[in-house]
């Protein structure tokens, strides 16, 4: 928790710096802000990235997991559902996600739980495409 807790510091300070317009790494800092429970400030941030960057493929899963994640499933079902094939599948590689990216246990949860109620039933194996 504490490594939580100072990368949402250093984040947010890297923030204040240029606050003007919403920058790539404030999608870090809003998956930061989920595992530490701080959903709303997190949808905040994430909403802001994906008007801007919506095109990015991560960005959209990180919006829907932490739309499902913070209790609104319905709308996170539907904009993972929206995302091209090939970006749920890379995204709902479980390896992919914690060996690689190494995303928050609450954050792969998430995802990996908008999988499955997708109709993806077991995760996508590394590598699968």
């Amino acid at each position: 928790l504490k490594q939580w807790e100072q990368a949402a510091g250093d984040y947010a300070a890297a923030i204040t710096l240029d606050a003007g317009q919403p920058q790539p790494f404030w999608i870090r800092y809003a998956m930061v802000l989920f595992e530490l429970g701080r959903d709303q400030e997190a949808l905040g941030y994430i909403r802001r990235v994906y008007a801007r960057f919506q095109a990015e493929g991560e960005v959209g899963v990180v919006y829907a997991a932490v739309l499902s994640g913070s209790g609104d499933v319905a709308g996170g079902s539907t904009m993972f559902n929206g995302l091209a094939t090939f970006v749920r599948q890379r995204y709902t590689d479980r390896a992919y996600l914690e060996d690689t990216l190494r995303w928050a246990p609450r954050l792969t949860a998430s995802v990996l739980s908008l999988s499955t109620a997708a109709g993806g039933g077991e995760t996508f194996a590394s590598g699968a495409a």
